[in-house]
């Protein structure tokens, strides 16, 4: 794989890394928050408790999907380190270029996926 795709492609993970930092970062702040303040509450209304589990739900899935990313992120990122990024996973081929622009974290070629 050439050295400026690859750079650029480097480049884009790092980015989305922080990205997905910053935002897991602003969820754990938001529902510290939550948990905070429905300890605090005492004998707060029904209806209220359904919410506030409601969106800690919402935000432990949001969570847990961005963890999975920043997983694939950090897989990726070392792969390019180790010399094997863009090589898929499965049949051992390399991913297309325009596969890996848009899906910089992809593990395997369009057709293995």
């Amino acid at each position: 794989m050439e050295t400026i795709f690859l750079k650029k492609l480097k480049k884009k993970l790092e980015t989305h890394k922080r990205q997905v930092e910053k935002e897991l970062k602003k969820l754990a702040q938001i529902e510290k928050k939550a948990l905070q303040s429905s300890t605090e509450a005492g004998t707060a209304k029904v209806e209220a408790e359904i919410e506030e589990t409601e969106e800690f739900y919402n935000i432990s899935g949001v969570q847990e999907s961005l963890s999975k990313k920043l997983k694939e992120i950090n897989l990726a990122l070392k792969k390019i380190k180790s010399g094997k990024y863009g090589i898929c996973e499965k049949c051992k081929k390399e991913i297309e270029k325009e596969r890996l622009n848009i899906l910089p974290e992809a593990r395997s070629c369009r057709k293995c996926k």
